[in-house]
């Protein structure tokens, strides 16, 4: 009987989003990426050297970028903010410089944005950005902080599908492999994985797939959790670069690794997105807030061969990303902190070591995870990662106890969702 009303409650849920959003347009999608920037002191009438003075210095005719936009555009308001474009010149000497353009014309139709330079700025030989002696890296500073190099060949392909993410909790795909070190035992191997994608249904949202998998080898109290599930998603932007995702994992399933632990699952949150605040000439900050609940129906637990019943959980949430943008050894580097707090209302299985001894116990109290990583990016998406866990995940809720683990990581942001 439950079962059939899960499935109806999941079936009500997602078709209802269709039906209350299908009006409303969605072509800002808080995920942007920047696929290519041209200099156009190439063109005709770029090529006249003033002279000025009798010097033999020229000044530059033209002092203007092209910036081509991917898929989502932010509007041509925000787009024309000088405060949200930062340029950074690194010369061949090492010495680099941060500036903002003078000013911006924007082009809804065509995604591009026409960044205007100060009279100084010379983008022609000889001058003081001459591009032969000059990389110019060009970064609009909001959401995923997206950036592209001038001259550098247009991004296709799955470039343009995904982009760097600021942290896991971020990303839609995400692979981190690490050796890790736990109190009371030694050193063993992880695996946390993370895989989504969201087909477009334009101005009714998205829907796809994700999955999690998080597993130690090696360990008596490795934190198993393993998630499928079906996804809808919409994006409401209320100014951007405020936005606000509802998301409902409308049907799925939560498994840990011997498969002893089964539940079948519906949920629905949302997501409080906040702009960056910039800290200094590139580094950012920013913060985001969930609220939601997950409910479901155990088939199987150890306790229970028969399983354990209904459940639900209320949660909230809350994610802090700070990223500095090409630090002197690094691309970036990436700091992502979040917690999430479930409160389980019916009595479910938690799993902690008591004097050595792995102890399972039903029981409604509140179920903590902390989750903080350190990113030192080689890429804008890949890098060296020192992770901290502390707390538990479901279907088992396996307490982890202060978990550093160091390993490369692998995290990515779907961009036309």
């Amino acid at each position: 009987m439950f079962r059939k009303t899960l499935i109806r409650l999941s079936t009500a849920i997602a078709i209802g989003f269709l039906l209350m959003t299908s009006s409303v347009a969605q072509d800002d999608k808080l995920v942007y990426v920047l696929t290519k920037a041209r200099a156009n002191v190439d063109r005709p009438e770029c090529r006249v050297v003033i002279v000025q003075n009798d010097s033999s210095a020229p000044i530059a005719a033209c002092r203007e970028i092209e910036i081509l936009f991917g898929k989502s555009f932010p509007g041509k308001e925000e787009v024309e903010r000088t405060k949200n474009w930062l340029l950074i010149a690194i010369g061949e000497d090492g010495k680099r410089r941060e500036f903002e353009p003078q000013s911006i014309d924007a082009n809804e139709t065509e995604k591009l944005a026409i960044l205007r330079l100060a009279p100084d700025e010379d983008l022609n030989p000889k001058g003081s950005l001459d591009r032969a002696t000059h990389r110019i890296i060009i970064v609009y500073q909001q959401q995923n902080l997206p950036t592209v190099t001038l001259g550098q060949l247009k991004k296709k392909g799955a470039q343009k599908i995904f982009t760097a993410a600021k942290g896991k909790k971020d990303a839609d795909i995400y692979l981190s492999g690490s050796a890790t070190g736990q109190r009371g035992s030694g050193p063993i191997y992880s695996i946390d994985a993370k895989a989504g994608y969201l087909q477009s249904l334009k101005r009714a949202g998205a829907i796809g797939a994700r999955a999690t998998f998080v597993a130690d080898e090696g360990s008596d109290i490795d934190p198993d959790s393993i998630t499928a599930t079906a996804t809808y998603q919409k994006i409401f932007v209320v100014r951007s670069p405020w936005g606000f995702i509802l998301n409902s994992d409308f049907l799925g399933g939560e498994f840990d690794r011997e498969n002893t632990t089964r539940n079948v699952t519906t949920g629905l949150d949302g997501t409080l997105v906040l702009p960056s605040a910039k800290l200094g000439e590139t580094n950012y900050a920013t913060m985001d807030f969930m609220g939601g609940f997950e409910a479901g129906y155990n088939y199987e637990h150890p306790l229970n061969p028969k399983g354990l019943g209904n459940f639900w959980r209320p949660k909230v949430g809350v994610n802090a990303y700070f990223v500095a943008l090409k630090p002197r050894i690094f691309q970036r580097v990436n700091i992502s902190a979040n917690y999430l707090l479930r409160l389980p209302r019916s009595a479910e299985p938690f799993t902690e070591k008591i004097n050595g001894t792995k102890v399972t116990s039903l029981t409604t109290r509140p179920r903590h995870h902390v989750g903080i990583d350190l990113g030192l990016m080689f890429t804008s998406s890949y890098g060296l990662t020192i992770s901290y866990r502390h707390g538990s995940l479901p279907p088992a809720f396996k307490f982890v106890d202060n978990k550093v683990s160091v390993g490369f990581t692998l995290q990515l942001k779907q961009a036309n969702k």
